[in-house]
């Protein structure tokens, strides 16, 4: 069977052609011109005005996601996106657990900066003058380390990295990361949490 072109609409008196053979569209039907007959087989090479194809016509559908995996790519988490503690499932909980005592290691940071005012600091600076590192023990004695935090400058003065250390929990650290743009101004800090 022949399949006449139907897109685009064929207009009035359009002739088809295939094998040597044609046809005429009369308004509401493809009308055999004299000498032609609409029977025999047609390979595609002999079919004329066919549809332009995309290269999408040529490969399978097993090529592209389908409507359930674009779903889960749309609701998936996009580069750059941070996520909250709270809004991952069970992870407070685990961090919990594996404190050794810290209650509060989802901000180990806050921790750090708290201890600030109560306790007794040391602090080493690099040869420029600038903070290298801040140890923090439970008193001037310093019999008890609590914390340290070790500060990583970049060619221009600014701190790339602050890496707060928990003393009393073997393992648990912060490590703040700290990128700029090229105006020199804070541009993304992340938190990478070792517990």
């Amino acid at each position: 069977m022949i399949e006449f072109p139907t897109s685009p609409a064929p207009q009035q008196g359009q002739t088809y052609t295939v094998a040597g053979k044609s046809w005429k569209w009369n308004g509401t039907s493809w009308e055999a011109l004299s000498g032609s007959s609409s029977s025999g087989p047609v390979t595609w090479d002999d079919v004329t005005g066919k549809p332009t194809f995309g290269t999408a016509a040529y490969t399978e559908s097993t090529s592209y996601a389908s409507s359930a995996q674009g779903a889960k790519a749309d609701s998936a988490s996009q580069p750059g996106h941070l996520h909250i503690i709270a809004d991952i499932t069970g992870l407070q909980a685990a961090l919990d657990a594996a404190s050794g005592g810290v209650s509060a290691i989802n901000d180990l940071d806050e921790l750090f900066n708290s201890a600030r005012a109560t306790y007794y600091h040391e602090v080493g600076y690099t040869a420029g003058g600038d903070v290298s590192a801040i140890e923090v023990y439970a008193t001037s004695a310093k019999a008890t380390h609590l914390y340290s935090r070790a500060f990583t400058y970049n060619a221009s003065g600014n701190i790339t990295q602050v890496l707060t250390t928990d003393r009393q929990n073997s393992g648990v650290s912060l490590t703040k990361t700290i990128s700029y743009n090229g105006s020199g101004d804070i541009a993304t800090v992340t938190r990478n949490y070792n517990i």
